[in-house]
């Protein structure tokens, strides 16, 4: 039993250190350059070795981003029960994706690689499923807040606007203005001044303002909150790794 315990883990390890070394070609050189003979050369393995684990460079690229999701969707849910108001466990998820953000900046570059380039038929069909059912967590947990804000009286919809349509409008708000900062460290000529999550927190907290979710920004200090919460992760994760 401790054998095949210990051979599972070294299963694992290769795996990851594969993946480690797909994400680093990826963000240095771009999808072209990425092939397993070459992951295989960085390691300094033979090309069969890294096909042993993975059956194409696609399907690197997928456990790369189920990576990512498994991380993003731990996030999501520490936030969401972070406790407060709804409205602050809705601004704690944005602190938490601010936070993944910062820390680990190659992720959502690399996700954003493998989104617009990778063939998701030469993908294990496994793996791809299991990306879309992280995001559906994500997604779910983030609705599941808002109802509760409404069925509290946090939050009065209008006629015609659903729980879904306002996920969907903080996860645009959030998600674009992360892609326009990745694009802004990239071509600095685009001359959009001030910080994206500055940008990013004022349409927020106005979108939320906008429809009345209570506590309004007068009423409430959304920026110390933030500020308190973001350390409060950072603090989780430095235990974590600690760990």
């Amino acid at each position: 039993m401790a054998r095949s315990s210990r051979k599972e883990t070294e299963i694992r390890q290769r795996e990851d250190q594969i993946v480690e070394v797909a994400r680093q070609i990826l963000l240095r050189e771009g999808f072209p350059a990425l092939s397993m003979e070459r992951i295989a050369r960085e390691i300094g393995w033979s090309r069969g070795t890294v096909y042993q684990h993975y059956a194409s460079k696609e399907d690197v690229l997928a456990a790369m981003m189920m990576q990512t999701h498994a991380l993003r969707v731990e996030l999501f849910e520490s936030a969401a029960r972070s406790g407060g108001s709804t409205r602050q466990r809705i601004a704690a998820i944005g602190v938490a994706i601010d936070v993944f953000m910062e820390l680990h900046p190659g992720y959502f570059k690399a996700e954003q690689i493998v989104a617009l380039t990778a063939d998701q038929s030469k993908v294990r069909w496994e793996r791809v499923d299991h990306c879309y059912a992280q995001d559906n967590r994500c997604f779910d947990t983030a609705c599941t807040i808002v109802r509760e804000a409404v069925d509290c009286g946090d939050l009065a919809l209008p006629p015609g606007i659903g729980i879904e349509t306002v996920v969907f409008g903080l996860w645009s708000i959030t998600f674009g203005a992360h892609f326009i900062g990745s694009a802004m460290s990239k071509w600095p000529e685009l001359g959009i001044k001030g910080t994206v999550y500055e940008g990013l927190t004022f349409n927020i907290q106005a979108m939320l303002d906008g429809l009345g979710w209570k506590p309004l920004a007068a009423d409430f200090d959304y920026r110390a909150f933030a500020q308190s919460e973001r350390e409060r992760i950072l603090a989780d994760r430095l235990a974590t790794r600690d760990h």
